[in-house]
């Protein structure tokens, strides 16, 4: 309301009944645009408007169209206005979908939009484009047009609000009429061309379809085929050999890409497939190998393509000749077997496989020179010559010849009576009874016997046989061989040793023999009875008592060996029995003095300086002997033992020449003895000597040497050569040693007593010389005369019996 009292301040007044209306115009189907009017009875002051649509429930968007208004006054005071305005909107700009209108009504004041609502419009506008498509006649085949040309039709699937029409568009020019478009293959173009099928109306164009025309064609006599080579020299024969060919067809002759497919014959092509495209993008093409059969020929090569759309075909052919040799291959009658000939004498026919281009035929060769007769050669083992022949089968034509196949002959065979055998040694003597004694055995055969290597094997009964080996070729190279090892049954034996050769090939044998002899000992060591109680070895619990002064037997006996024993000999102390067959029996009375055993570590008893010497010295006795070790020119015990074995090393100088007593005591009686040892020593002239030589009744003379001052190191070994013109010269070693202590009573001692320590030493020579000047005896006498201690020898020499080189030697001390 109004302030009257105050008629310069204008209070608005807002719109009384404010109603809006939409209204298409035209309203025959046919709508360009579409009119919002709004209106008030009654406003002050005059009044404004604006409009908003909205689509499909979307947001509201104002209409900034131009706006009409009137506004006619109501009479009366104060002046009110009844105001109308309007907004009109082209189809085109509002769209397809469903539009509401809202309109607002409010007084022309400062901030009066906010002073009022919206009016919705009485109804809602909804606007579609009209939808096209198309159709061609003849149609389209995978996308492609199979015919010249094509009638396309685009035609309304609906029509649209505001109604429409349906058209064919180039870009932005409509083509076409009516709806209908003729559309032919331009074979001079290349370029595609594109139209649009559209439904049009007052909303505008909307696409429909598209069409591009795209043609399926193959354009004849547009086929070329070619290959690298029309006309091949196959030179090796080889079915692999092959030459590309290839099948070409200009993109120009042809839409889409097609299929190849190859035929040797025009009548069966092999699987069709896609080609590519070639290296300067014109053309598609494909390619195949063409492989000759065996010996060549001449081929007609097809090629077919086909437009896999119209399924329409183009054939080309090429002719390829193949100039190959003729395949040539033997076959043997009887046949080889592991590569031999196992009968005297074959049959082999040389035949073609394959019989080439130009055709050709098959023939024997022999180096350059031709053999046998219509291919057949007849190959014959000849025994007197070792030369393999090497014969060629093969194809022969106007292009020249060809090998095919070889043929070596090597023929099989295994000679009778071809076979040896022998041994290192056919008869062996086994010293140690050892089981395991071994003799070499090898068998061999000349390789001008037997073809090809053999396998051998062995038998001791000529029944069981090992297991078939191979051999080695001898050193000489000129055999085969193989040795087995020979080992004798406990106790020896004679062995009758076959030995089997086998040709592997043919399956023939050749067997040989030889004997080889074991000559063994007993097993076991012989067997002494004394008083019904056996011993045997040399095992020291193997004791016996016996009561001095009874008389008793002792039987040895022995068992085994090969061959057996045929004679025994049994010795105890001085008594020796000999006895026929394997048995000896002695008879004696037994003591108890002390059996003395003395050796060293070398049988020649001859030492340089610096070796080592070891003394062993052991003694049985009842009771049980001492042992003493004793220099002999020292009078010096070197070691005493009580039982057991006496053992002493000596690392040897030159001073250490001389006689060693091992000497065995017991209550009984003692027991010694003696080893004499050299040691060799460089020679040294000695010059303070004289020699003197008084001739006495022939043949005898004596020779007396001085030896003068003599000082500590002249007590040493020397050697004295003495000749007389005849024979060889006569060499004697002494040794002079410094004596400082008295002798022992049990020894001589001349009258003039004393030590040798003087201030010289006379050496008499006495010397025989006998007229035929076969030896010289020499007699050495030291001045002293210091009698020397025998030797005491009571060892026994072996001696050997007549048993193929074997004694069997008994010790018994009585």
């Amino acid at each position: 309301m109004r302030d009257v009292s105050h008629p310069t301040f204008l209070w608005p007044a807002l719109p009384e009944n404010p109603s809006c209306t939409v209204r298409e115009e035209p309203d025959s189907g046919d709508t360009r645009s579409v009119t919002v009017s709004c209106s008030t009875s009654k406003v002050y002051p005059r009044a404004e408007c604006r409009f908003y649509s909205k689509t499909d429930n979307g947001n509201s968007v104002q209409i900034n169209n131009q706006i009409t208004y009137s506004h006619p006054e109501i009479s009366g005071t104060p002046v009110y206005y009844r105001s109308e305005c309007s907004v009109t909107v082209v189809v085109k700009d509002l769209g397809e979908g469903t539009h509401s209108f809202t309109g607002y009504i409010y007084p022309n004041v400062t901030g009066g939009f906010t002073l009022v609502g919206g009016s919705d419009g009485d109804k809602t506008v909804t606007l579609s484009f009209p939808q096209a498509s198309h159709s061609c006649n003849p149609q389209m085949v995978q996308g492609y047009f199979t015919e010249e040309s094509s009638f396309c039709t685009c035609s309304l699937n609906s029509a649209g609000y505001p109604r429409g029409t349906a058209q064919w568009y180039q870009g932005d020019q409509r083509v076409g009429s009516g709806g209908i478009l003729v559309v032919t293959h331009d074979r001079a173009s290349s370029d595609q061309k594109t139209y649009t099928c559209e439904g049009e109306s007052n909303l505008g164009r909307k696409t429909g379809s598209t069409l591009t025309p795209i043609f399926a064609f193959l354009y004849k006599d547009s086929v070329v085929v070619g290959s690298t080579s029309d006309t091949i020299n196959i030179c090796d024969n080889n079915n692999n050999y092959q030459v590309q060919v290839t099948c070409r067809i200009s993109k120009e002759n042809v839409n889409p890409a097609p299929s190849f497919s190859f035929s040797r014959d025009g009548t069966t092509y092999d699987a069709p497939q896609s080609g590519t495209v070639s290296g300067d993008g014109g053309s598609y093409q494909k390619q195949t190998s063409l492989s000759p059969d065996a010996g060549g020929g001449k081929y007609q090569v097809f090629c077919r393509v086909t437009n896999t759309v119209t399924n329409t075909r183009e054939v080309a052919d090429t002719f390829i000749t193949f100039q190959g040799f003729p395949q040539a291959s033997h076959s043997c009658d009887p046949q080889m077997v592991q590569g031999y000939f196992t009968e005297e004498s074959s049959t082999c026919t040389c035949s073609l496989n394959s019989v080439g281009y130009p055709r050709g035929t098959a023939q024997w060769y022999q180096g350059d020179q031709r053999v046998g007769s219509g291919g057949i050669l007849v190959v014959t083992h000849d025994r007197a010559s070792s030369d393999q022949k090497t014969y060629t089968c093969e194809g022969e034509s106007s292009l020249g010849r060809r090998i095919g196949s070889t043929l070596t002959p090597n023929f099989a065979f295994l000679y009778k009576d071809s076979v040896m055998v022998e041994s290192a040694s056919n008869t062996i003597n086994i010293y140690d009874n050892n089981n395991n004694y071994q003799v070499q055995v090898t068998c061999r055969i000349s390789k001008e016997n037997v073809n090809p290597a053999p396998s051998f094997s062995f038998s001791r009964d000529g029944t069981t046989y090992d297991v078939p080996q191979s051999g080695t070729v001898s050193g000489d190279g000129g055999s085969y061989q193989r040795q087995t090892s020979l080992s004798p049954d406990a106790g020896g034996g004679k062995y009758q040793v076959f030995c089997r050769v086998t040709n592997t090939v043919t399956n023939t044998r050749e067997v040989a023999d030889t004997f080889i002899t074991f000559q063994e000992p007993p097993a076991g060591p012989p067997q002494i009875t004394v008083k019904g109680q056996s011993y045997q070895g040399l095992d020291p619990s193997n004791t016996v008592t016996l009561v001095e002064g009874d008389t008793e037997d002792v039987t040895c006996r022995v068992e085994g060996g090969y061959p057996a024993a045929h004679t025994t000999r049994l010795q105890c102390g001085q008594l020796v029995r000999t006895g026929d067959g394997n048995t000896a029996t002695v008879s004696f009375t037994r003591t108890d003095a002390p059996d003395v055993t003395f050796t060293v570590n070398k049988v020649q008893r001859t030492f340089s300086k610096g070796d080592n010497l070891e003394f062993k010295c052991s003694a049985q006795g009842n009771p049980d002997p001492t042992m003493t070790l004793t220099r002999k020119e020292l009078s010096k015990d070197l070691k005493t033992v009580q039982t057991g074995e006496l053992t002493h090393t000596l690392s040897l100088d030159c001073l250490d020449t001389g006689v060693y007593v091992c000497s065995g005591q017991n209550s009984q009686k003692t027991t010694r003895e003696e080893i004499s040892i050299s040691v060799r020593c460089e020679l040294e002239l000695i010059s303070r000597h004289t020699v003197v030589y008084t001739a006495g009744l022939a043949p005898f003379g004596t020779v007396n040497v001085t030896i003068s001052d003599l000082v500590a190191s002249d007590f040493t070994n020397y050697t004295l050569t003495v000749a007389n013109g005849e024979g060889q010269p006569l060499v004697y070693s002494f040794y002079l040693n410094e004596v400082n202590a008295p002798e022992s009573p049990n020894e001589n001692q001349d009258s003039t007593g004393g030590s040798l320590n003087t201030a010289a030493v006379v050496i008499g020579v006495v010397a025989m010389v006998v007229i035929a000047g076969s030896f010289i005896f020499v007699a050495i006498l030291l001045k002293k005369n210091r009698k020397l201690r025998k030797k005491l020898d009571a060892s026994l020499k072996d001696s050997s019996l007549d048993n193929g080189g074997n004694a069997y030697i008994i010790f018994y001390e009585c």
